[in-house]
């Protein structure tokens, strides 16, 4: 999905929005052998302590996605679980998500033994035909976190993961994500409000087919920042993904309408080929699938506070949940799910139903705030209340702000301590601000990368507070701080930062003016 940004986005990227983050280092130089294994040579050496030393093998796992959490969280377990026997290598080079054919070409690798190891997202089993993940994918039949963490506590999870051995591939982890809602410009109540739309998904014939079964039309091949633009057209009405690829894209900034329910949900699972399974140790092995069943235990705990949390901070940017009545809500689902289903489908659909609870088309819990989220019941009332929460950006002068250079340099511990972690942010990064007397602003990095875009706008100080406003190629919503400034160091603390980098930004040190 994402390109390694550091202040803009990839295709449906994460950027140490949830509590994981992004893999905290890529380790590079491998020498591959068996399929994705690779082992240091020659076994149990000896120390100049005469200590027993044990050879390291390297798991070279790929992972799509390459913010996706869960699969940073596996690696750091595998580590402690084989006591540093085991490593992974992820790769997030080879088959990167933002190219949206990479996930295909991912399970064909898979299947061809090109590569060993994979954690990617399950809705790409479905595209290929195993038909457990295309009843796990069916619209509308898990649809909550609750009833996600239900299912990969069950029996169910373990059904699925054993559809990978008559294909040649070992099933190892199934583990829950946000489940996906739709993100839009103008608010979807009932089943007329999506006639015609386009609405960008993720490639996946199942998806496309419920879609057009509910009469949008669905569109795919499109990377996050066209995803940004065609949104800000209105040539697109609407996207589907979860609440963190929403804040992490800053998609809300064009589309204030979040749907109060989801109509697929999100998993990834963790997959072998047997020959690099079979190339590990029995010990190994086992390490392998404790070190799964943490990530699990890992998810389950955590998994409904990270949704709550990122809804909140969707609720606190100004979106509007539409919350549609249960005879809209039935119809939907009812529409949905009008696809044939092959009798294996089928029987898992039902399986899943009885040994899941809490399946079935569900309203998304709405988190307690004070104020509380902004929730409509019909699309003039959501179009009212998004009137009342849109943020001003009307341009005021009479900036306090003493105008000039201002520097500031964050360290790698100070990203990993919001969660920001990944290639972008292993080394220090120097930013500068040129703040000029008539409001417009420019920030510079050292080192720079070659995806990073200008990053420049204007800001506006209103009392003990300013708002940044970035051009539309950094894909971030306005930030408000609280400022204070004392012979040359400006001092900032967070009142509304969506973006993680950006909360480091101003909390970690101050900035120092420098001209």
């Amino acid at each position: 999905m994402p390109a390694l940004m550091t202040r803009s986005r990839g295709s449906g990227s994460l950027s140490g929005v949830n509590r994981l983050g992004r893999m905290s280092r890529i380790v590079a130089g491998l020498a591959a052998a068996v399929a994705g294994v690779a082992a240091c040579h020659g076994g149990a050496s000896l120390n100049k302590a005469g200590a027993v030393r044990q050879s390291v093998t390297v798991i070279r796992l790929q992972m799509p996605d390459d913010d996706e959490g869960y699969g940073a969280y596996f690696a750091q377990a595998l580590a402690r679980r084989s006591h540093g026997t085991l490593k992974v290598a992820v790769d997030v080079h080879s088959y990167p998500s933002r190219v949206p054919a990479n996930e295909a070409r991912l399970v064909a690798a898979l299947r061809a033994g090109r590569v060993g190891f994979s954690f990617q997202p399950a809705r790409d089993w479905a595209a290929a035909g195993l038909p457990g993940f295309e009843a796990l994918d069916a619209p509308f039949e898990v649809t909550t976190v609750q009833a996600s963490d239900r299912l990969a506590a069950s029996p169910v999870a373990g059904d699925l993961l054993r559809e990978f051995s008559p294909i040649g591939l070992v099933g190892l982890g199934l583990v829950p994500s946000e489940p996906r809602q739709i993100l839009s410009t103008r608010p979807l109540f009932g089943l007329a409000a999506f006639r015609g739309i386009r609405v960008r998904i993720t490639n996946n014939p199942q998806t496309a087919a419920m879609m057009t079964a509910i009469g949008a039309r669905p569109v795919q091949d499109l990377t996050a920042s066209q995803v940004a633009v065609l949104l800000r057209s209105g040539s697109l009405t609407g996207v589907e993904l979860g609440p963190a690829y929403i804040l992490n894209n800053s998609y809300n900034a064009e589309a204030p309408y979040l749907t109060s329910y989801a109509l697929i949900p999100k998993f990834e699972t963790l997959v072998a080929t047997r020959r690099a399974w079979l190339a590990l140790t029995a010990a190994q092995r086992a390490a392998v699938r404790q070190a799964i069943a943490d990530t699990l235990h890992s998810a389950l705990g955590s998994l409904p506070g990270s949704e709550t949390q990122n809804l909140e901070q969707l609720c606190n940017h100004g979106v509007v949940l539409d919350e549609p009545s249960p005879a809209q809500l039935a119809a939907l689902a009812r529409e949905a799910g009008t696809a044939p289903a092959s009798a294996e489908v089928s029987a898992m659909m039902r399986t899943i139903r009885t040994d899941v609870p809490g399946t079935g088309p569900q309203l998304s819990p709405v988190p307690m705030l004070a104020p509380p989220c902004r929730t409509a019941q019909t699309p003039a009332q959501a179009i009212a209340l998004q009137r009342v929460s849109a943020p001003a950006t009307t341009h005021q002068k009479g900036a306090t702000i003493p105008p000039g250079n201002y520097v500031t340099t964050d360290t790698v511990a100070d990203f990993q301590a919001n969660g920001v972690v990944g290639p972008d942010w292993n080394k220090p990064i120097t930013w500068t601000y040129h703040l000029h007397a008539d409001g417009k602003v420019e920030q510079t990095q050292v080192p720079n990368y070659p995806d990073q875009p200008l990053t420049d706008g204007h800001y506006v100080v209103h009392g003990d507070e300013v708002t940044f406003f970035w051009n539309r190629a950094a894909e971030l919503t306005p930030e408000t701080v609280r400022w204070s400034y004392f012979r040359g160091v400006l001092t900032f603390r967070v009142i509304s930062v969506q973006d993680p980098t950006g909360q480091v930004m101003y909390n970690a040190h101050p900035w120092h003016k420098v001209g």
